[in-house]
């Protein structure tokens, strides 16, 4: 008769870390040390807000809702990755391996009011592209300069945009540029409990932008009709954002990169006017 198994059953309410990783093709060197522009190993975890990024879980089991932790990290040729699937707790990175991990937070209450003005996300994103000075922004908004200013400093003031490095420009003078910090997308929902009015301010920023870029400029559109309850749409949310994440977070890689343009969009899920909840 075979021992009895005295192992516990795992836990039902715990649910699974998602770990998606890249690995190096046969014939790489074993032993090589990780590079720059090597595989990278993605380790994606729901846990709860008090859980260690390291080591054990505590008692009470992650939630669906709680916030997402990433952990990337470049490995050499034979290194492997591991998790333990049933924390939901990434554990320590291997010897050699280069951790950076990325977590959704709540907006400040001065982050909240700094992205719910149109002009000021129309600034962020320049600034995502490019290091452009006061008067650039200017030129490119097609605003007062003292206006543009005004709002540079609400950005700053709120750690969302950074002066960068003293320049000399064209003229030979001296040039003050800004940059975006990336901090945005990495908050979660930030405009979440402003007024409708304030929440649409994303919306409005993108159609101004659309409308600037020009028909020519749209690569794709999708359109389409859902019936979905609250939780469905929390759901839809979520996993379109997971897809956008693991664009956003490597992006560094193909900045740069031949044959690349850069891109803009968003994703908006409303309801339609005058309609209801479905009976039943």
């Amino acid at each position: 008769m075979p021992p009895a198994d005295d192992s516990p059953e795992p836990k039902a309410t715990r649910p699974p870390a998602r770990v998606k990783a890249r690995v190096p093709q046969a014939g790489d060197a074993p032993g090589a040390p990780p590079q720059p522009g090597g595989p990278r190993a993605r380790v994606e975890a729901r846990v709860p807000t008090d859980a260690p990024v390291a080591g054990g879980a505590p008692d009470e089991p992650p939630q669906p809702e709680g916030p997402r932790v990433r952990v990337e990290a470049r490995v050499p040729g034979d290194a492997t990755v591991a998790v333990e699937d049933d924390i939901g707790v990434v554990p320590p990175p291997a010897p050699g391996l280069e951790r950076v991990v990325r977590r959704r937070r709540p907006a400040t209450a001065v982050e909240a009011k700094a992205l719910g003005h149109p002009l000021r996300l129309r600034i962020l994103r320049l600034c995502s592209n490019d290091e452009l000075t006061n008067k650039q922004l200017a030129d490119r908004l097609g605003s007062d300069p003292g206006t543009v200013l005004y709002h540079v400093r609400q950005l700053v003031a709120a750690g969302l945009l950074a002066p960068a490095d003293v320049r000399t420009g064209a003229s030979g003078a001296l040039e003050k540029p800004y940059r975006s910090t990336g901090v945005t997308w990495w908050l979660d929902g930030p405009l979440n409990d402003e007024s409708p009015e304030v929440r649409f301010a994303p919306v409005e920023a993108f159609l101004q932008e659309l409308s600037e870029a020009g028909p020519a400029s749209v690569a794709t559109f999708e359109r389409f009709y859902l019936h979905l309850s609250d939780d469905e749409v929390t759901e839809l949310d979520r996993r379109i954002l997971d897809v956008l994440d693991e664009y956003v977070a490597t992006d560094d890689e193909r900045r740069g990169r031949p044959g690349r343009q850069v891109y803009g969009g968003v994703f908006v899920l409303h309801r339609l006017a005058g309609s209801d909840r479905d009976p039943g």
